[in-house]
C-alpha cells in the first residue's frame, strides 16, 4: 500500500496515513549491519558507536537511503542470511563487518555486498594503532562512498567520515558514553555516561558530539538550563569549526529543550533553522527530524492545519528514504493533533499505525508513548477500564527504560481515571506527585495541565480556595506560553469554581472566555465540555431557552467526535428542558435512559449529577405521588453517595434542592 496523505478536505474530513512502503525504493539503499565485536565484551562500545556514527554519516549523503540503527539492531545476533535481512530492511546493499581491539591494534574487516546479484561491491581489511582509533569510521565511510560512486564534493559537503576528533582517548570515552546512555538499564548507566562525556570533553573540548551527548543527558535529567548552556556553546563551536553536520543536530536539540519548557517561539526559531540547514545540505533525514519537532510545537497551539502541511512533507521524505522510524514519530505527532480536535477515529488510526511500526522496530519508548495516547482516546470516550489498562502498560514500559517524564505523565493520566471513578483523594495524590516532577523539570505545559486537573479534584473535594489558586496558576502559565488547550481548560475550571460559590455572572464570564478561545483555536473536544458546563448553569437558573441552545451545541459536537459521555449528558440536558417545559413524560423517559447510560460508563460523579437532576424534576414536576416519592428517594440516595465519596459540588446542589422543594 502507498502512503495516503492526511489532508483536511472540503467537509473537514481526514484520511488516515498508511505507513507501508513501496516494494523497492528508487534511490540506492543500504543497511550497515552491526559490526561484530570479535574481542572482549568490554569493547562492545566500539561496535555500537562506530556502527551508529557510520549510519548517521551515510544518511547525510541524501543520495543513499540508509536503514536506521534501530532497524539493524534487530539483526545484531541474527543467523539470518544477507538476502533475508535485505528483504526485511528493503535494501539492495549490505555492509557486513567485524572489529577486534587488542593492546597493539584495532583490526577491521568489512565488505559491501549487492544482495540482488550476490556480488561484493567493495571489501577491505586493515588495522590501526589504538592511537588512530578515530580513523576507523573515516576509512569505512570513504570506502563505502567510493563504492557507491558518491563524488568527493558531495562527501565533503555532507562531511561524511570526517573524524569528530583526532584524540583517540576522547573518541573512545565518547563512544563508551554513547553506548552506556543509549543502552541504559539502570540509573547508574546514565551517571556513567555523564562522567564519560565530561571526561571526553576534558581531553578534547572541541568534541561537539560529546557536548551534544552531555546536553542530551541533562535534558533527560530535566536540567534544561544546563543543557542549553552546553548546546549554545556547541553551536558557537560548530560555526567556528564549520561543522554543519553537527550544527543541524545541535539546533534540533536546542529546539527540543524549548519544546519541553513550552517556549514555542524559541523552539520554532531553532527548529526552522535546523530544517533550513538540512535542506541546504540535501539532508532529507535531518529535514524530516526538524519538521517533526515543528509539528510538536504547533500541536499545543492548536495549529492543526499548519501541522498537516508539514506532515505531508514528512510523509514525502519517509516515502523517498523508506524511513519507518521517522514516519512512526510523525504519525504519533499527527495523532495528537487530531485528538486535540476531537477527531478520535483519525487519531486512533495514526496511533495504531505508529505502534505497529514501533513494535516491529523494537522501539520501546515509542510504544510507551503510543500506549499512553491510545489510552487518552479511550479516556475521552469514557472507556475508563480500557484507558487505565493502556496507561499501566505505558507506565511499565517507561519504568523499564527509566523515562521519568513519560512515567510521570502516566501518573497524571491514572490520577484522572481515579477522579472519574470517584477515588478523589487517591487521584489527587497521583496528580500532585506528577505535577511536582513536571515543575522540577520545567515542563510548563504539562505542569499547567496537571494544575488544572488538581483544581478539578480539589473542587470536587470542596477545597475551593486551593481549586481557584491552582486554576489561576495554570491560566497564567498557559497565557505566558501560548497554550490554548490548557488556557481553555483553566478557564472552565475557574468558571466551575465560581459556580460552586454561586457567583453566577463571574462563572458565565469565565465559561464564555473559554468558549471564545476554543472556537478561535478549533479545539473541538473542549467546545462540547464548555457548552455542557453552561447547561448546568442554565438549569440552575432555570433559563431553559439558553439551556436548550447549549445542550444542542454540545450534542452535535459530541456526536461528531464520538464522545459517549458528553453525548449522554447533552441528551440529559435536552430531556430536562423538555420535562420542565411541558413534555413531562417524554422528557422523564429520556432522562432515565441518560441516567442508565451514564451509570454504565462507571463515571461516579456524572452518575450522581444525573440522579440528582432526575430526582429534582420528579419531585418538582411529577404528575403523581409516586413521582414525588421516587424523586425524594433519588435525591436522598444521591446525597448519601455524594457524602460517602466526597462530592462537594453535588452535595451542595442536592442540599439546596431539598431545602427549596
Amino acid at each position: 500500500k502507498e502512503l495516503v496523505k492526511v489532508r483536511r478536505g472540503p467537509e473537514s474530513t481526514q484520511t488516515v496515513a498508511i505507513a507501508t512502503m513501496p516494494a523497492k525504493a528508487a534511490v540506492k539503499s543500504l543497511a550497515v549491519l552491526y559490526l561484530k565485536n570479535l574481542g572482549s565484551p568490554d569493547d562492545e562500545f566500539l561496535s555500537y558507536g562506530i556502527t551508529e556514527d557510520l549510519i548517521v554519516d551515510l544518511t547525510r549523503l541524501g543520495k543513499v537511503r540508509v536503514a536506521s540503527m534501530r532497524s539493524v539492531m534487530k539483526y545484531k545476533d541474527s543467523d539470518a542470511d544477507l538476502e533475508e535481512i535485505a528483504e526485511k530492511l528493503n535494501v539492495g546493499l549490505i555492509l557486513d563487518g567485524s572489529i577486534v581491539k587488542t593492546a597493539e591494534a584495532v583490526r577491521v574487516s568489512a565488505q559491501l555486498v549487492d544482495v540482488e546479484n550476490g556480488e561484493n561491491v567493495w571489501a577491505q581489511r586493515w588495522e590501526e594503532a589504538p592511537g588512530s582509533l578515530p580513523r576507523i569510521k573515516q576509512a569505512l565511510a570513504e570506502g563505502i562512498s567510493a563504492a557507491l560512486e558518491v563524488g568527493q564534493t558531495i562527501m565533503m559537503k555532507a562531511q561524511v567520515g570526517s573524524p569528530e576528533t583526532s584524540n583517540a582517548g576522547a573518541y573512545e570515552n565518547y563512544l563508551k558514553a554513547k553506548y552506556s546512555f543509549d543502552n541504559k538499564q539502570t540509573r547508574s548507566d546514565v551517571d556513567i555516561a555523564l562522567g564519560l562525556y565530561a571526561l571526553a570533553l576534558r581531553e578534547d573540548p572541541k568534541l561537539l558530539a560529546a557536548r551534544a551527548g552531555l546536553a542530551e543527558i541533562m535534558m533527560y535529567n530535566g536540567d534544561f538550563a544546563s543543557a542549553r548552556i552546553e548546546l549554545e556553546s556547541a553551536l558557537r563551536a560548530a560555526d567556528e569549526q564549520d561543522r554543519e553536520s553537527e550544527k543541524s543536530e545541535i539546533l534540533r536539540l536546542l529546539a527540543r529543550t524549548f519544546v519541553r519548557q513550552s517556549d514555542w517561539t524559541e523552539a520554532m526559531r531553532y527548529a526552522e533553522e535546523a530544517v533550513e540547514l538540512a535542506r541546504s545540505r540535501g539532508d532529507l533525514a535531518g529535514e524530516a527530524a526538524g519538521l517533526g519537532i515543528i509539528i510538536s510545537i504547533l500541536q499545543p497551539q492548536a495549529k492543526c492545519e499548519e501541522a498537516i502541511g508539514h506532515f505531508d512533507r514528512v510523509l514525502e521524505i519517509s516515502r523517498e528514504l523508506d524511513d519507518q522510524d521517522e514516519l512512526a514519530e510523525a504519525l504519533k505527532a499527527m495523532g495528537v493533533a487530531f485528538s486535540r480536535n476531537g477527531e478520535y477515529d483519525q487519531a486512533m488510526g495514526l496511533y495504531e499505525e505508529s505502534m505497529a511500526i514501533a513494535e516491529e522496530r523494537g522501539n520501546l519508548s515509542l510504544q510507551a508513548s503510543c500506549q499512553s495516547n491510545i489510552g487518552n482516546i479511550h479516556f475521552f470516550k469514557g472507556e475508563l477500564d480500557s484507558a487505565l489498562a493502556h496507561y499501566r502498560s505505558s507506565l511499565e514500559m517507561a519504568e523499564k527504560i527509566n523515562d521519568k517524564a513519560l512515567a510521570s505523565r502516566q501518573q497524571l493520566n491514572m490520577g484522572l481515571v481515579q477522579l472519574m471513578s470517584g477515588k478523589y483523594r487517591e487521584g489527587l495524590k497521583l496528580l500532585v506527585n506528577a505535577a511536582e516532577e513536571f515543575r522540577r523539570t520545567g515542563d510548563q505545559g504539562t505542569y499547567a495541565m496537571a494544575l488544572v486537573n488538581m483544581s478539578q479534584a480539589r473542587l470536587t473535594l470542596g477545597e475551593i480556595d486551593q481549586a481557584i489558586s491552582d486554576a489561576q496558576e495554570a491560566l497564567e502559565i498557559a497565557r505566558k506560553i501560548n497554550h490554548p488547550l490548557v488556557e481553555t481548560d483553566a478557564l472552565v475550571q475557574l468558571g466551575s469554581s465560581h459556580f460552586f460559590l454561586r457567583e453566577i455572572e463571574t462563572a458565565v464570564d469565565y465559561f464564555q472566555q473559554a468558549l471564545d478561545i476554543a472556537e478561535k483555536s478549533n479545539i473541538t473536544r473542549s467546545l462540547a465540555h464548555i457548552h455542557l458546563a453552561l447547561v448546568n448553569v442554565c438549569l440552575y437558573c432555570e433559563n431553559f431557552k439558553q439551556c436548550r441552545h447549549h445542550a444542542t451545541k454540545a450534542l452535535a459536537i459530541s456526536r461528531e467526535i464520538g464522545e459517549k459521555t458528553a453525548t449522554i449528558l447533552s441528551n440529559a440536558g435536552l430531556a430536562a428542558v423538555e420535562a420542565c417545559e411541558g413534555l413531562y413524560h417524554s422528557g422523564i423517559r429520556q432522562l432515565q435512559a441518560a441516567y442508565k447510560g451514564i451509570e454504565r460508563t462507571g463515571n461516579v460523579q456524572m452518575t450522581v449529577q444525573l440522579k440528582a437532576l432526575l430526582g429534582q424534576i420528579l419531585l418538582k414536576h411529577g404528575k403523581s405521588e409516586r413521582d414525588s416519592s421516587d424523586g425524594k428517594r433519588m435525591l436522598d440516595e444521591a446525597l448519601v453517595t455524594a457524602n460517602d465519596i466526597g462530592l462537594a459540588p453535588e452535595k451542595k446542589l442536592i442540599e439546596e434542592i431539598i431545602v427549596r422543594e
